[in-house]
């Protein structure tokens, strides 16, 4: 029998940046021994934009369920913040 790891959350948001319009793009890094069953191992949030100085809120979900044969190369998680500016 696989061992098997469940991964539920959510990226809720991201402050302290200079510009605003922002959004997350994130992904789940794992070894060869690390097969996903189940979700998505990347995305992208969708692009707040809150007034000055305030929080950006996504409240994105990640729910993904993955078996493994060992613990060599544990699933990571990379995040990237970016802003949208006046071309896209």
């Amino acid at each position: 029998a696989m061992a098997e790891a469940h991964v539920i959350g959510q990226i809720s948001g991201a402050s302290g940046f200079p510009s605003p319009n922002l959004f997350c793009k994130w992904g789940i890094a794992a070894g060869a021994a690390w097969k996903l069953l189940a979700g998505l191992a990347e995305g992208q949030t969708q692009v707040d934009q809150p007034q000055d100085g305030e929080r950006a809120n996504w409240c994105h979900p990640i729910d993904v369920h993955y078996a493994c044969k060992g613990l060599q190369g544990w699933p990571k998680l990379h995040f990237e913040v970016w802003h949208q500016d006046m071309f896209g």
